[in-house]
């Protein structure tokens, strides 16, 4: 079995580097193929430089300034440099490393082949650490087949906080088999899911000695010493220290450390710059270790070594849970205990290597789980689940029941699901059998095709969010009397689905809404028209046009489907709410609103706002605190953050969107900032249609992946806050823009002193 390993592999630190190298060891000597995938996350490379470069605004000649610098830190500070030299060596001997990625997106791009992913382990679901709980390492790339798993994630905390629930929730949907490292972790997360969540080992412990006894080599010192290991190479640990100190007077023995500028009476050597091996070596052949790291406890544990591990401020759960299993408590000294004398703490390391036998057991017995399991089945549609992840509020279920029995009610968030009355339900499974969530794409035998695409009329180009391709295909319906299913504000500014038979009812259509719309009965509204004979042109998010299709049962000549490169849907009630406050600020009522204004230039759009009473707003659209919080996922609806019909999967008989990285492909086409679509054909009837207006159109064929390389192919990622915001702006929506506005990067960057 092909097997990819997804850990924050680019820390040089100890115990993250032995974990992924202990777990890929396991996976090769029960004879797969394994390989660390290369993920250089940039907050994680960044927290390992060894030097800063000057910004070029506050150093004349930055290059210089470097250079000079890095001859200081050769003179100065030699170990930092070999520090990284031996991790990174380390990492390109035994790790078997991919490609390197610096994001997720590229990841998802890069459509591994992996049998099955495991992410793991560490504390690679910290948010403290990552910097935001990162798809990666959920597993949340690779091909449908693909088999997914955690194996001793780690929180770094006892619980999931609560505005993090739904994050979790969404991201546990997507794995296979769950295993986490402590014990508050696997209780806080079984609340959030319907799979099992086992508890299992550190990586480290699930492997034999014998794994680390292949690369650890002699100590250099040839008499005993007390190992004094921080667990982060910039930390201080003044508790060590002052701990080290005490010990090294009680025992009469030498110091060996690796914190950066600490001294003690009895130094025998330093070890600021050991890599992996080295700082191996050093535990293997200590007298006594004392510690705050979770690794280097688990080593002393490895190796026989007499320790204490003091408590941390962060992150001690992990390691009371292992000594407590392990029988070895008292041996972990908690912040303001007196340190006891190590010398009287014996260690039955018979009875330790017994119960880490037995503990040993049910690791090894989920990993034979995940090694010779089969996918998890999909979490049953809404119907059996009442799960709103699993509801597009296409509306498709209630317009199909023959009864009535269902309406679709609004939720907190402004989003719509299903509500049966039981009481009318005849129970014939219309709606549950219709329901478009996981029905596969319908294969149409037709080899999609994609362009590069603008309207040639400039007025229609210059009025549009993007390049002015839906203007462009409502004519040839318009001009046969048809009809244009689309999205509107009506003459509240609420966004809603409607139908038009003339040029200026489409106009309505045009521009952006980046919320979820209403319904506004537009299934029936559309068999209504297409029962004319005249064609219909029906637009709109692709889960939408599913439903559509669901709904109709059967196929019309006459209806022309085109769906949208969707990113998701916003809550309409932080859009109401948004709008409200923009009136109360400015003392009018909205008269017009543009989220994607091109009067600057398709590449420096706006947002702007108009108001009745004269007043107006124009600001960048990254700017705009209801946009950013739009694009960072905020707002979605639950069913965007696993959304099924993303890239490639759409339904429809053309899709369009904005085509980003023209200048790849077009060198020599100057951007006249207008705006360029991007267009995909799925049908032959779709090609029909584009065929009937080529000549109002440029046109210039690409591949289909083109399109979606630098589009929105994947589902929108949840972002933790998700759950905090869209519950704050509920109850305070009078204050909905300074609430946006704290989770906004840009209004809230550090001001320089």
């Amino acid at each position: 079995m092909k097997i990819g390993i997804i850990s924050v592999n680019n820390a040089h630190n100890f115990g993250t580097t032995m974990q992924a190298y202990a777990l890929k060891q396991y996976l090769d000597d029960q004879g797969h193929e394994a390989q660390i995938i290369n993920y250089r996350l940039p907050s994680i490379e960044k927290s390992y430089w060894i030097l800063r470069r000057n910004k070029p605004k506050k150093q004349i000649r930055p290059m210089a300034g470097y250079a000079a610098k890095y001859l200081w830190m050769i003179v100065k500070r030699p170990f930092a440099l070999a520090r990284r030299r031996r991790y990174e060596n380390f990492f390109a001997e035994y790790f078997n490393l991919t490609e390197p990625f610096k994001s997720v997106k590229e990841l998802r791009n890069a459509k591994l082949d992996f049998d099955l992913i495991i992410a793991g382990s560490d504390q690679i679901w910290n948010d403290a650490i990552i910097g935001n709980l990162d798809p990666a390492f959920f597993c949340d790339f690779g091909g449908p087949e693909t088999i997914r798993a955690s194996y001793a994630a780690s929180l770094g905390n006892d619980t999931v906080p609560e505005d993090q629930h739904l994050a979790f929730q969404r991201f546990l949907n997507g794995l296979d088999f769950i295993s986490v490292r402590e014990s508050g972790a696997q209780k806080s997360l079984q609340a959030l899911t319907d799979k099992p969540v086992d508890l299992v080992l550190d990586p480290t412990l699930l492997v034999e000695r014998d794994v680390f006894d292949r690369i650890c080599e002699p100590s250099p010192y040839q008499k005993d010493y007390i190992y004094v290991h921080v667990h982060h190479h910039t930390a201080k640990g003044p508790e060590l220290v002052e701990a080290a100190r005490k010990l090294s007077q009680q025992t009469g023995l030498p110091v060996v450390h690796n914190i950066i500028g600490a001294e003690f009476e009895n130094t025998l050597g330093h070890a600021c710059g050991a890599g992996p091996k080295e700082t191996l070596a050093l535990l293997a052949g200590a007298k006594y270790v004392i510690t705050q790291s979770f690794h280097a406890t688990v080593f002393s544990i490895i190796y026989g070594k007499n320790f204490l591990t003091l408590e941390r401020e962060k992150y001690s759960e992990r390691l009371r849970n292992l000594l407590e299993i392990l029988g070895l408590q008292e041996h972990f000294v908690r912040l303001g205990e007196e340190l006891p004398d190590i010398s009287s703490l014996s260690v039955d390391h018979e009875d330790v290597q017994k119960r880490l036998k037995e503990y040993r057991k049910q690791s090894v017995a989920f990993m034979d789980k995940v090694l010779h399991g089969e996918k998890a089945p999909r979490i049953p549609n809404w119907f059996q689940s009442h799960d709103a992840f699993t509801c597009y509020g296409c509306s498709a279920c209630k317009d199909i029941c023959p009864v009535g029995a269902i309406t679709m009610e609004e939720d907190q968030e402004g989003f719509v699901q299903p509500r049966i009355d039981d009481a009318i339900c005849i129970h014939c499974k219309k709606c549950e059998t219709n329901c478009i969530y996981q029905k596969k794409r319908l294969e149409t035998g037709f080899d999609s095709k994609a362009y590069i695409a603008f309207n040639l009329e400039e007025e229609n180009r210059v009025n549009s969010s993007s390049g002015g391709m839906f203007f462009a295909l409502c004519q040839p319906i318009l001009q046969k009397n048809g009809f244009v299913v689309g999205v509107k504000y009506d003459e509240n500014f609420t966004v809603t689905y409607d139908i038009a038979d003339s040029v200026e009812g489409c106009r309505a259509f045009c521009y952006s809404k980046y919320v979820e719309p209403q319904h506004n009965d537009i299934y029936r509204k559309t068999k209504k028209a297409l029962e004319t004979g005249r064609p219909v042109l029906f637009t709109g998010a692709p889960c939408k046009i599913a439903g559509l299709k669901n709904y109709l049962g059967r196929d019309y000549p006459n209806l022309y489907l085109v769906d949208i490169i969707c990113e998701c849907s916003s809550s309409p009630m932080a859009f109401r709410a948004y709008l409200d406050s923009k009136e109360k600020q400015y003392g009018g009522k909205i008269a017009e609103i543009r989220f994607r204004d091109k009067r600057e230039g398709w590449r420096n759009r706006a947002t702007s706002i108009q108001m009745d009473n004269g007043k107006s707003e124009i600001t960048k659209q990254r700017w705009n605190i209801y946009y950013h919080c739009f694009v960072s996922g905020y707002m979605a609806k639950r069913s965007c953050y696993q959304c099924e019909f993303c890239g490639d999967n759409g339904v429809a008989d053309l899709t369009i969107g904005d085509f980003w990285g023209l200048k790849n492909f077009r060198k020599d086409m100057k951007d006249d900032e207008k705006g360029v679509s991007a267009v995909k054909v799925g049908t032959q009837k779709g090609l029909h249609l584009l065929d009937s207006i080529r000549d109002n159109l440029f046109l210039e064929e690409v591949r289909v992946c083109d399109i979606y390389d630098n589009n929105h192919s994947w589902p929108t990622a949840i972002n933790k806050v998700r759950g905090k915001i869209l519950k704050e702006i509920r109850e305070d929506p009078e204050h909905v823009q300074k609430i946006m506005k704290q989770y906004n990067p840009r209004y809230n960057k550090p001001k320089n002193k």
